[in-house]
């Protein structure tokens, strides 16, 4: 018996506005889901160079209106390092390289829609010797952007 073909999918045609700011928070892997720190942002999020040490997750919130059936793509250009999406509060997967794109059809209803993503970091951040932190200042949470595209 052959598998099924996965469907691809591509991100591109009409984009879709999300309602303002997206709200950041953060937690610490060991503080899991005990988030904190709400803060309105725009992306690409620069939280690497507020918070030079963090490690651990970071949340990323924000809210849509869409048309009943309404068929959406759910694109993030860029993250360190794993990303994970709810939207209301319907858990669409794990991925672990960019660019991410989720199919978010099936979650979508119709009015406000709210969308979480969450981003894991590295333990890096965290070693004894940080002194190269400094340095490298590499990216944490969503260095992207966020699209929705109408399929």
């Amino acid at each position: 018996m052959k598998a099924a073909a996965k469907a691809v999918i591509k991100a591109g045609g009409d984009e879709k506005n999300f309602d303002g700011r997206w709200q950041r928070s953060v937690c610490r892997s060991r503080d899991y889901p005990a988030f904190s720190k709400a803060k309105k942002v725009t992306l690409p999020d620069r939280l690497w160079e507020e918070q030079p040490t963090f490690s651990g997750y970071v949340r990323y919130d924000n809210c849509f209106v869409a048309e009943a059936g309404e068929k959406l793509v759910l694109e993030i250009t860029d993250a360190y390092e794993g990303v994970e999406v709810w939207v209301n509060g319907i858990n669409l997967g794990i991925q672990i390289v960019p660019v991410y794109l989720y199919d978010i059809s099936g979650a979508v209803k119709e009015g406000k829609n709210t969308v979480r993503i969450e981003v894991a970091t590295t333990l890096e951040r965290e070693q004894p010797d940080q002194t190269w932190v400094s340095e490298t200042k590499s990216p944490t949470g969503i260095n992207g952007v966020v699209k929705l595209w109408r399929k």
